[in-house]
């Protein structure tokens, strides 16, 4: 399965607006993110699972809702994926 960058920034853009701390989600319920038609279950799994491996996010697992959270790595991420999109449209 290959990285999506751009399903990446939704995920993380998604945390980051979210009105609590993290953003809850229940997994049984599927889609658990409002990402559209173009992205599965297993897809968006798949980003979850690298992007906790790689420190951007943290995931809570409760039942029967996760919280997931940006961690500080996440939002200098977020933030340098929001200036160079920035830089693209310039």
């Amino acid at each position: 399965m290959k990285r999506d960058l751009k399903l990446v920034k939704t995920i993380l853009s998604l945390i980051e607006s979210s009105k609590t701390e993290g953003l809850l989600y229940d997994p049984v319920k599927y889609p658990y993110l409002e990402l559209g038609e173009e992205y599965n279950k297993n897809l968006v799994d798949y980003h979850l699972a690298i992007m906790e491996e790689a420190g951007l996010i943290s995931i809570k697992y409760q039942t029967p809702k996760n919280e997931i959270r940006l961690t500080w790595q996440g939002h200098d991420y977020l933030e340098h994926l929001k200036y160079e999109s920035q830089d693209d449209e310039s």
